[in-house]
């Protein structure tokens, strides 16, 4: 039980946090992807973090959460969790990414590459014409 609590609490935490900094509501959709997110960013500090510090620790099962280990994984992670949607914040506000998508109909490809075909053949006509 203890587990699952220390590998599944955090990342709620963060979601909460992030929902409060930045003041939206989000879809169902949005917040399942933003706990994964965060789920596996949480872990993978947390697996960092032990394996370099403990020496015995190299997979989790039930008997490595003892309460030892387990309050010294919760109070790490929940710290975790509470800086880790500030960070997500800044890095939004420095990098912004904008993506435009543009339907073509099937018609329009074929004027356009009709287009080009006769621009070049114009232009090949002119380089004769200069070259004579």
């Amino acid at each position: 039980m203890m587990f699952f609590i220390c590998m599944f609490l955090p990342a709620i935490i963060s979601v909460i946090v992030d929902e409060k900094i930045t003041h939206t509501k989000k879809n169902v959709r949005d917040l399942v992807l933003m706990y994964g997110a965060y789920l596996f960013i949480i872990t993978l500090l947390m697996n960092t973090i032990f394996f370099f510090t403990e020496s015995d620790v190299w997979f989790y099962n039930t008997e490595t959460f003892t309460y030892l280990f387990c309050t010294k994984y919760m109070w790490i992670s929940l710290v975790i969790s509470i800086i880790l949607p500030y960070i997500n914040k800044c890095f939004r506000q420095a990098i912004s990414i904008n993506v435009e998508v543009k339907k073509v109909n099937k018609e329009e490809k074929k004027e356009v590459a009709v287009k080009e075909v006769k621009n070049e053949k114009n232009k090949k006509q002119k380089n004769t014409k200069k070259s004579r």
